[in-house]
C-alpha cells in the first residue's frame, strides 16, 4: 500500500492465499483487517470482504493457481475484478474514501508480481 491508483494488474507466483483490493491508508499493515478496513476479493475461495459489511459473499471461482492474472479496478464508486482477462463484474458498489491498492498475503511463502 503506498502509492494511488485505480487499477493495477498482479500475477500470482506461488500465492494460494491472497487477497487482493483497495484500502484506507489508515489501514494496519501488520494486522489482517480484511472485514472491517478495505475491500476485497479472496483468490483462495473467490468469495468477497469488505468494510461495508460484505463477508463471504460469492464472487467468483477459486482462483489462486500459479501464473494466475488478477486486475483490480477502482472507477466511479464501483471496485470490480478481472482474473486471466476476463472481467468478473461489480464486486463493490458505492465505494467512497481515499482507497489505496492493497494485498494481503496469507503465507510467508507467498510471491506475486506486479504486471503494471
Amino acid at each position: 500500500m503506498g502509492s494511488k491508483c485505480t487499477r493495477f494488474t498482479i500475477q500470482l507466483i506461488t500465492s494460494p492465499n491472497t487477497l487482493v483490493g483497495f484500502a484506507p491508508i489508515t489501514r494496519e499493515k501488520e494486522s489482517s483487517q480484511y472485514t472491517s478496513s478495505g475491500y476485497y476479493f479472496h483468490t483462495f475461495n473467490g468469495l468477497l470482504y469488505g468494510q461495508d459489511k460484505t463477508f463471504e459473499k460469492p464472487y467468483h471461482e477459486k482462483c489462486n493457481q500459479n501464473r494466475t492474472i488478477v486486475e483490480a479496478i477502482l472507477e466511479n464508486g464501483t471496485i470490480s475484478y478481472s482474473v486471466n482477462g476476463k472481467h468478473l463484474g461489480i464486486a463493490f458498489k458505492n465505494v467512497v474514501g481515499d482507497l489505496y491498492p492493497c494485498i494481503e498475503l496469507g503465507t510467508k511463502s507467498s510471491v506475486l508480481e506486479f504486471i503494471n
